[in-house]
């Protein structure tokens, strides 16, 4: 699933044959003409007895280029971060993991090859020995229909096959094997804005779990609620944006039902995550 952050304020001031720049053009976290969204600060506000924190937590730093593609996560809560570079294709051609003391970890690599209607992805490690081989196969419409991901590292035979397919609101996903074995079934059900209503997934024994979603919409189409309920747990997620569009806060509550010969007592954890955008001239 991708999901894309949309950037539409800009304003530009006026008068006679003299023009004066708005001090927002200068403001990086002001979006306009001719700027690019270059950091999202993700904060986050526990909750407890009925009451918010008073002071939020620095959560996830994201990143993006000009292009708006993703060049790093920094997750300020443990301290690791994980960079991305692109070749000229915009494909990803380098991930490389660092810890909390900014140490590299591992360097991974990759090279793509482009046949017809599917694309194989090639995974190296630092040592430049193939980790894992990904092949991914499209419909005519652009579908992916098939994907094939073959653990190198361990030895061919190694992987799993996932096929996908679609009917109305309904895409099926079945894992099996490289031998094709089967492993799971997952069903998601979807609305007409292409958020999941229902996910249904049966195991290689025959266990079936099931969550379902009430997906909740503004005017505009935007997600206002989302409340989702399973045998194991209930809860929401409520959504507040900002003048462009972009997601300002998000609350969530989620409650966890006992777990049997663990706790006889239901879990509840509720947060507020808060979103800073910086902006960059182009």
């Amino acid at each position: 699933m991708k999901k894309n952050i949309a950037l539409l304020l800009g304003l530009v001031l006026g008068l006679g044959f003299v023009s004066c720049s708005s001090d927002d053009d200068d403001d990086e976290y002001t979006n306009g003409e001719g700027k690019y969204l270059a950091e999202m600060l993700t904060t986050r506000y526990d909750w407890k007895d009925g009451k918010r924190s008073d002071e939020g937590v620095p959560y996830q730093i994201t990143r993006y280029d000009k292009e708006g593609r993703t060049i790093s996560f920094e997750f300020l809560y443990d301290g690791w971060r994980r960079d991305f570079t692109y070749d000229e294709n915009g494909d990803k051609k380098e991930e490389i993991f660092y810890d909390e003391n900014n140490n590299i970890t591992s360097t991974y690599k990759y090279e793509y090859n482009y046949v017809d209607s599917y694309m194989v992805r090639y995974c190296y490690n630092w040592k430049n020995q193939l980790v894992k081989t990904e092949k991914s196969e499209y419909s005519n419409n652009e579908q992916r229909i098939r994907f094939t991901e073959i653990i190198d590292s361990i030895g061919k035979v190694y992987g799993q096959v996932c096929t996908y397919s679609y009917s109305g609101n309904t895409i099926t996903t079945n894992v099996t094997l490289l031998d094709g074995s089967f492993l799971q079934k997952i069903v998601h059900e979807v609305d007409s804005h292409g958020n999941v209503t229902k996910t249904t997934s049966t195991s290689r024994d025959g266990q079936t779990a099931t969550v379902e979603y009430v997906n909740e919409y503004d005017s505009q189409g935007r997600i206002q609620k989302r409340t989702s309920h399973s045998d194991e747990t209930r809860g929401y997620t409520e959504y507040t944006y900002n003048d462009d569009g972009t997601v300002k806060k998000t609350h969530t509550v989620n409650v966890y039902n006992p777990t049997p010969g663990v706790s006889n007592v239901e879990r509840k954890e509720e947060c507020d995550l808060e979103y800073t955008y910086k902006y960059k001239k182009k």
